[in-house]
């Protein structure tokens, strides 16, 4: 996917507590997500509350692939102010 190619049904996740969000609008359960990924519901539901620090990539692709999605990482360039030379 081309980042000048993000779609409508794309969902753009920028903090983890949105994947409740893609999970609803999947119209799934925790206990669905939980069943066909092996992910357990406690962790789970640490994921969609952010309470699980960095989860690994794999678990948010195992996470998102009964919602329909797959995962794709894009890297975004930041500002960084220069530094004044004296």
């Amino acid at each position: 996917m081309n980042i000048r190619n993000i779609k409508n049904d794309d969902i753009i996740i920028n903090d983890l507590t949105k994947l409740k969000n893609v999970r609803l609008k999947a119209n799934l359960r925790v206990l669905d997500i939980s069943l066909s990924t092996d992910i357990s519901i406690g962790n789970i539901s640490n994921l969609e509350n952010g309470n699980r620090g960095n989860p690994k990539i794999e678990t948010l692709k195992r996470y998102l692939k009964p919602c329909g999605y797959e995962l794709v990482l894009i890297a975004r360039k930041t500002y960084i102010p220069k530094k004044n030379k004296i």
